[in-house]
């Protein structure tokens, strides 16, 4: 393994860590909140239409009001886990962990390690980012889908096709 490599991957494990500490942090000290076991507004409708879809059940027989990739992902995994308040919770702290990451490498690519790791630690430290991650809501997995939509476009462009692109290491 080459230098580079060696040092993006200890950036990689280094920057993941720090943003799911402080995410695993933040929901230790949110889980006496009472709407962390009690979803509200939103929350709540995402929590039923996805047990709804866990169950194999429909929720509702109209058109879609919202979106349903978000509830469909939270229905998958309470099919596959269960319902449960924490392990949803930690899920997307690392999808927010993971995205850190991923603005890490498309700072690295389009500029340099150093503005790379300033923007993977401010994102890991913006605390509406840190909340919306605990929060049964959209954000989340939004932010991870267009952040890993953004390193494909910015990876493609650099490689200046799609073949070298694909045919190199992803990360």
């Amino acid at each position: 393994m080459s230098i580079i490599h060696n040092e993006k991957l200890k950036d990689y494990l280094l920057l993941f860590l720090f943003a799911f500490v402080l995410r695993m942090i933040f929901l230790f000290q949110f889980q006496s909140v009472i709407i962390f076991e009690n979803p509200i507004v939103d929350m709540a409708y995402h929590h039923n239409w996805a047990m709804a879809i866990a169950n194999g059940e429909q929720f509702y027989a109209g058109p879609f009001f919202r979106a349903p990739l978000y509830p469909m992902f939270l229905g998958f995994v309470y099919w596959l886990f269960g319902e449960s308040a924490w392990i949803i919770r930690i899920i997307q702290a690392i999808i927010g962990s993971v995205s850190c990451v991923l603005l890490y490498e498309i700072g690295r690519e389009l500029f340099d390690r150093k503005t790379a790791i300033l923007a993977s630690v401010i994102m890991a430290l913006y605390a509406p980012l840190i909340f919306f991650d605990a929060q049964l809501l959209v954000p989340n997995l939004a932010i991870f889908l267009n952040l890993m939509a953004l390193v494909f476009i910015v990876r493609t462009q650099t490689k200046n096709n799609l073949q070298s692109y694909l045919s190199q290491d992803c990360f």
